[in-house]
């Protein structure tokens, strides 16, 4: 769980995603994970013309803040949203933060 959440991250959350991850087959996330890290899309961002919100932890080691700010960078008015203390799961992490900058988000569009 590491790479996905802080040391901060209760104990509860982290034996809740152990055992979602446990439950997922094997073969089913190998080719989804595959199809992920072959894929490259960068092209494609600068054509997005839909308000789009990028929230992101700042403990993020799976993803980390630079690929944030490289994604902002090409998305044509994007926002970044960044929540301290947090990893590659901040809406579990801190669901209240998560969800208010995706309500402020809304209301702003």
């Amino acid at each position: 769980m590491p790479s996905f959440v802080t040391r901060l991250a209760p104990a509860s959350i982290v034996e809740e995603l152990g055992a979602i991850i446990a439950d997922f087959d094997p073969d089913g996330m190998r080719v989804m994970i595959r199809a992920l890290a072959e894929s490259d899309l960068r092209e494609a961002l600068p054509h997005i013309v839909v308000p789009t919100l990028l929230i992101w932890g700042d403990q993020d080691v799976r993803s980390p803040l630079t690929v944030a700010r490289d994604l902002q960078a090409r998305i044509p008015g994007s926002k970044l949203a960044v929540i301290h203390e947090t990893g590659h799961l901040s809406h579990v992490e801190a669901p209240e933060r998560f969800n208010a900058e995706v309500r402020g988000f809304l209301r702003s569009v």
